[in-house]
């Protein structure tokens, strides 16, 4: 019975381990996607866009991808 519950205690702590780094890895993926929206927003607010029409419809893309990644 103890051997048992040894046992499953290490297949719990390991599992717990796993959601742990996968947790981690999803918050980096996270900051990723924020710091590419970011830059992607400064690239269209700092580039020099008198012959290309940037449309009002992909500024908002951005602005709700970084609300929708900023809520989760």
């Amino acid at each position: 019975m103890l051997i048992q519950n040894l046992k499953r205690f290490f297949e719990v702590k390991a599992g717990i381990e796993r959601i742990d780094e996968q947790i981690k890895e999803l918050k980096e993926d996270k900051k990723s996607y924020l710091e590419t929206l970011e830059n992607l927003e400064r690239e269209l607010n700092t580039d020099d866009l008198s012959d290309v029409q940037i449309s009002h419809g992909l500024k908002m893309s951005i602005e709700v991808a970084k609300k929708e990644a900023g809520n989760e």
